[in-house]
């Protein structure tokens, strides 16, 4: 950060955002109701300049809205504020007092967390250039444990000149990144270095990448502010102010909202510094944000050590791994066991128990199943395919369950997003498991299974007259034809008919035998 900026955000944080005494040598306005007191500062003041434009919005709810732009800085505050009496128990009121609500979780080093799923397991940390080249001395540290670390090095060097978008932390091995350590060394006044402050979060297991941000609105002190009227001008801690602006309701409203989402996602996550704040992936980010657990206060003696990163940083050293590249390392782990578990013996079970354990880790996320959903409907359909070709029904049955239950729900959940072509061979490649788990169903008689591909994979809103399967049209004829279920059998006989089944095959399966001199059966073969 530059000289001419610190002192410039010095200057207004001791103007504007100082902690100053309540007001004090100013006259009472008279015994009043408060509400009568308090309704007539509702409504917004404005006070500004060339470089510096700020607004006030006080709401008759008694929570208020204060926004400040300058140059780059635009930081928008919320709170409570009500009316300031003379004394304790006075009935005299002085003014009103603003206090500044922060969230919870309000944190000057946000740390988001994602899940990438990497094939080699591994925690990835991002530092956000655009941010943290605004704070003060950033230092960082990893532990395997919860004890802290000793010493903590400098985050980058004091002669960085331009910055990177994003500074990549070699990645680690996630057992040897239990917890992370984020602070500064702030300095006072006079510009001499106080002492180290260092927060703790712990590493959350669903993530293995994390990128932390500065929050320049976190590291500001609170605000705290008294106010009052002189000579119908809103007086600010001492600054004069504009008059009062009555707004309309529906103006309020709309401030309101505006400031409740701007200040909601601003003050503790990384939108404070985040052009895309208010983007889809930023709203989802914040429900990724890791709580700090502690703060610590260190001696400056603390930070040793040369910074990780100074202005030779090359970025393209190092680089988290994009959905696209991590999309394709899965699926060739998917294509490498799956033939594993294709190749095994009858009646072993090891690589295909290994198959369905990771398909299941792949769709947990939910993340890449645009790039997934094609490989893994195939692989389920030829292995169900294969294992009741084979004879081995019990294996087959076990790999149809798994699909319905551990796989079937993301696919279906992400059909929509992968365009028509996809979308379409998706569908059928799940009609054919439909097809040949009817199939095992009908050997075995297992009356829970076809229950289940009727209930769950085919579903009610299954058309027999518009769907392109002719083997699945053919295997539903057998299993009405074996339950006895002539008005659904004749519809799928003539289905099966229209998409190029033969007669033949028809008068040759035993499933039948109880039709085969059924005028209906033979006029539905024509």
């Amino acid at each position: 950060m530059n000289t001419f900026v610190r002192k410039f955000i010095s200057c207004l944080a001791s103007v504007l955002l100082g902690n100053l005494a309540y007001a004090q040598n100013t006259e009472p306005v008279g015994k009043q109701t408060v509400a009568t007191f308090e309704s007539s500062f509702v409504g917004s003041y404005r006070q500004g300049s060339v470089d510096v434009l700020s607004e006030l919005v006080l709401f008759k709810d008694n929570t208020f809205c204060y926004s400040v732009t300058a140059g780059a800085l635009d930081q928008m505050m919320t709170g409570r504020w009500a009316a300031l009496r003379a004394a304790k128990e006075s009935a005299d009121l002085r003014g009103i007092y603003l206090t500044e609500i922060r969230p919870p979780n309000a944190t000057t080093y946000p740390v988001v967390g994602s899940y990438l799923k990497r094939a080699n397991s591994k925690i990835e940390i991002v530092f956000d250039g655009r941010s943290l080249s605004e704070a003060y001395s950033p230092v960082f540290a990893v532990s395997n444990s919860e004890v802290m670390p000793a010493t903590f090095k400098p985050l980058f060097s004091d002669n960085m000149g331009s910055w990177a978008e994003s500074y990549f932390y070699p990645q680690i091995q996630a057992d040897q990144a239990k917890y992370l350590y984020i602070g500064d060394m702030p300095v006072d006044a006079n510009g001499r270095p106080q002492k180290l402050q260092v927060v703790q979060y712990k590493l959350d297991s669903k993530f293995d990448t994390y990128r932390i941000y500065f929050d320049m609105a976190a590291a500001r002190p609170a605000l705290n502010l008294t106010a009052k009227f002189s000579d119908g001008v809103l007086v600010v801690d001492g600054q004069r102010w504009g008059v009062k602006r009555v707004q309309p309701q529906k103006w309020m409203d709309e401030a309101k909202a505006a400031c409740a989402d701007a200040s909601g996602s601003g003050s503790s996550s990384a939108s404070a510094s985040n052009p895309d704040s208010h983007s889809e992936r930023t709203k989802q980010a914040l429900l990724n944000l890791v709580a700090p657990l502690k703060t610590y206060q260190l001696d400056k003696k603390a930070m040793v050590g040369q910074a990780f990163f100074d202005k030779s940083y090359d970025s393209n050293k190092y680089g988290y791994d994009s959905d696209e590249e991590v999309a394709k390392q899965e699926k060739a782990a998917l294509t490498a066991s799956f033939g594993a578990a294709m190749a095994e013996s009858s009646g072993e079970t090891g690589k295909l128990d290994q198959f369905l354990k990771l398909t299941k880790e792949i769709v947990k996320t939910n993340l890449r199943m645009k790039q997934h959903a094609l490989q893994l409907t195939d692989s389920y359909a030829q292995l169900i395919n294969t294992m009741s070709g084979r004879g081995d029904f019990k294996v087959s049955t076990k790999v149809f369950f798994y699909f319905v239950h551990e796989i079937l729900p993301a696919v279906t959940a992400n059909m929509d997003t992968l365009g028509s072509d996809n979308k379409e061979q998706a569908q059928y490649r799940i009609s054919v498991i439909a097809s040949q788990s009817l199939t095992a169903a009908i050997a075995t008689k297992n009356t829970a299974m076809s229950q289940m591909v009727f209930d769950k994979v085919l579903t009610p809103k299954f058309d027999i007259t518009t769907h392109k399967n002719a083997t699945l049209i053919y295997n539903l004829a057998c299993f009405y034809a074996l339950n006895h279920k002539k008005t659904e059998m004749l519809e799928a006989v003539k289905q099966a008919r229209k998409r190029g089944k033969p007669v033949k095959q028809f008068m040759d399966d035993t499933d039948f035998k109880d039709y085969l001199k059924d005028a209906d059966f033979l006029t539905a073969l024509k």
